[in-house]
């Protein structure tokens, strides 16, 4: 039994896995369903070094990559870990919770990815790429069942209309009710979620030269308010009054309020209400190729639009102190040209890009009950992004092979933020800060400069320098806030210096797959996000971050399939300023330095099929959820224990599977922020609790 080969185009042509010379990981379909991925955001189970952050107690997420992570929740901010479904580049954080159907693989890329991804990859791309249309006809249709009246069904179906006309249809529905009971008279339970997405393909083959592939896709969710949990916390104080660090403590909050009942999935929130948040994400893309006779030619055009609506009662305690309505927007529209050579010892890339994109929010609204004010947040940013790129591959022997790229952007950016305050009953009581408007024009040039070493016939080795970069861009002071002035609203590019080696190997008659890889980063003006109180703000900092990676999949005896992965991750953000008079080393947030996973599953033969048991752990280390690394705010580390069952025929026609997560039902943070200074509170989202299901598949 040997290791699956995942095809994948981390650089843009198609490739065996373990020949892409960079530290990756990637997820055929199959392994997905394994693993039980159902959204993108679960990829940080099972991939080393891979986290996420977000706000709106995990409805609005990111990945973090080695300690590459942006915060920013607001509707003007881009993520440094890139993600891209089906070529299209995802350029708003409150989607990335996309959820995952009709897949075909997953790329997860790690370190900068600036030569031929460019902008806004300095921590790593995110892949994803559903299943295309076939000569041939193909479909399924699942539904399935689970906790909390959790059900997800989905179905597609494709292949020939005509001799070069073919087609693909998905779609998915998911919902499932509330996890977290309230026990608020006023407030309602939370956690409840419902979900629709529509994917369509229809690929034109009118030559063996010429390929045109349209997508059209559309998903729609809704949501109750921000499942948040409070915490009962103080600030620390020094002699002169600076905060120098919050604590949890064993008692009410500064509002007079006890804090949640985690252990029993209840809070007391009068404000929370079971639906009102939404989002929206649509948009087409258009993929040509022609081969030119050697040389081929790609073009991507892609446009997007998304929307979306967060209802959050900030304080999670039955009082009446801060709600947030965050209404987010982002439109997108992008074009990419590029030219691809094989000229067998030499291989080339050269190309250009515009990207187009105007987010924000249309209005952050937040009501402040003790002021008896309402402060409502426009901000607008349009950026235009140009760029052009050129890499190059050349075997020096059979041996040796050397990598040399050159990406260089020009970035264009126009703000405007505005800001006014209105009494609880609306009247207006004017700008509760002064209007802003701020450009940026800035040049980035990535670069990456590489060697590789085959050892063996499937033995490689790689080792390289990567420059990556992420402009720079604009705060949105939190509810028209005045805690930095207005020369502290825009921040500069960051600049990363990357350097990796690693190894693929894949030994033992091709049953057991090794990769790992060391690296070092040097960070230049790394945006670092901070929330101080109800001042939210992005700075630079110098950073720097070492670690190492290793991948372990085999399968020892038939039938018997085992994976180990783990990485390690120093991290250090030096120059911070938080509340103290000095400045701070700190940790960035949502970076945990080790994480692990463990699995191992087993087929066994039955006379109608065959049955697989699957078990897998998966280890999270401890971790800070603020810049702060405040006591609040750090997250203690975890384990995860899950298991499958599943029954597929001889045929394969049919399959049925039972699953359980989180198993032990452990309570785990994933994102929060410390309000210890207005309200002697915290609030933090906890994962999924232990979620039971099942589920039914029929395969065409």
């Amino acid at each position: 039994m040997q290791v699956e080969e995942v095809i994948v185009t981390a650089q843009k042509r198609a490739q065996a896995a373990q020949d892409v010379p960079l530290t990756m990981q990637a997820y055929s379909a199959a392994q997905l369903q394994e693993f039980g991925v159902t959204q993108a955001s679960d990829l940080a189970k099972f991939t080393p070094g891979l986290n996420t952050a977000g706000a709106n107690a995990g409805q609005t997420l990111l990945f973090a990559i080695r300690g590459v992570v942006q915060q920013d929740f607001g509707g003007q901010a881009e993520s440094p870990v890139a993600t891209y479904v089906d070529d299209g580049y995802i350029a708003t954080n409150t989607v990335v919770g996309v959820k995952l159907f009709d897949i075909d693989h997953v790329e997860v890329l790690k370190g900068p990815q600036g030569t031929l991804f460019g902008r806004n990859a300095t921590g790593g791309v995110v892949n994803i790429f559903s299943k295309q249309p076939t000569a041939t006809y193909d479909g399924y249709a699942e539904i399935g069942y689970g906790s909390y009246d959790n059900v997800r069904a989905q179905a597609a179906f494709g292949g020939p209309l005509s001799d070069t006309v073919r087609f693909r249809v998905a779609a998915l529905f998911e919902q499932n009710g509330a996890w977290i009971h309230n026990v608020s008279a006023a407030g309602q339970d939370v956690g409840a979620d419902q979900d629709v997405a529509l994917r369509a393909h229809l690929e034109y083959e009118p030559s063996a030269d010429t390929d045109i592939l349209f997508t059209g896709y559309f998903s729609r969710s809704h949501y109750s308010w921000g499942p948040y949990f409070s915490l009962s916390t103080r600030t620390v104080n020094d002699s002169a009054g600076n905060i120098i660090n919050s604590v949890v403590v064993n008692q009410p909050t500064a509002l007079g309020t006890q804090p949640s009942d985690a252990a029993r999935l209840t809070i007391d929130a009068n404000d929370t209400r079971d639906t009102g948040g939404q989002s929206r994400l649509a948009g087409g893309t258009i993929k040509a190729t022609w081969n030119l006779g050697g040389p081929v030619l790609t073009s991507v055009t892609d446009a997007k639009s998304a929307e979306d609506g967060e209802f959050v009662d900030d304080d999670a305690s039955p009082v009446s102190f801060i709600n947030s309505n965050n209404n987010g927007f982002a439109s997108s529209l992008s074009q990419e040209l590029r030219l691809y050579g094989d000229q067998g010892s030499l291989r080339w890339y050269t190309g250009a890009f515009y990207l187009h994109i105007r987010s924000g929010m249309n209005p952050d609204r937040n009501w402040i009950y003790p002021a008896n004010t309402r402060v409502d947040d426009w901000f607008t940013l349009r950026t235009n992004s140009y760029s052009g790129f050129g890499q190059v591959e050349y075997d020096l022997n059979s041996k040796w092979t050397l990598i040399g790229g050159l990406r260089v952007t020009q970035e264009k950016k126009t703000y405007q933020y505005d800001s006014e305050a209105f009494s609880l009953t609306g009247m207006d009581l004017g700008p509760s800060r002064t209007p802003y408007h701020g450009n940026e024009s800035v040049t980035l040039v990535t670069a990456k400069g590489e060697l590789d070493y085959h050892l063996a016939e499937h033995v490689l080795l790689y080792g390289g320098w990567n420059r990556g970069a992420k402009a720079g861009s604009f705060n949105a002071p939190f509810a028209g806030g005045t805690a930095y002035p207005d020369s502290g609203i825009p921040y500069k590019s960051e600049i990363l210096n990357a350097f990796e080696v690693g190894e693929k190997s894949t030994l033992a008659g091709g049953t057991v797959q090794v990769n790992a890889a060391a690296f070092y980063y040097n960070y230049q003006d790394y945006q670092a996000f901070k929330l101080i109180g109800l001042s939210t703000q992005v700075q630079n900092n110098p950073a720097k971050v070492y670690g190492g990676e290793l991948d372990l999949l085999a399968h020892p005896v038939p039938h018997l399939t085992t994976q180990i992965t783990a990485s390690y991750t120093h991290d250090r953000v030096y120059g911070v300023s938080i509340g103290e008079p000095e400045l701070l080393t700190r940790v960035a947030p949502y970076t945990s330095a080790w994480k692990w996973s463990a699995l191992a599953k087993y087929d066994f033969k039955l006379p109608s099929g065959t049955l697989s048991v699957q078990g897998d752990v998966q280890h999270t280390g401890q971790f800070w959820f603020s810049l702060s690394n405040y006591d609040a705010t750090r997250v203690d580390g975890y384990d995860l224990f899950n298991a499958r069952l599943t029954w597929t025929s001889d045929s394969g026609a049919w399959e049925a599977s039972l699953f359980g997560e989180n198993l032990t039902d452990k309570r785990y943070g994933t994102v929060g922020f410390d309000l210890s200074a207005l309200c002697g509170c915290t609030q933090i989202g906890y994962g999924r609790p232990r979620w039971l299901g099942g589920s039914i598949r029929r395969n065409l």
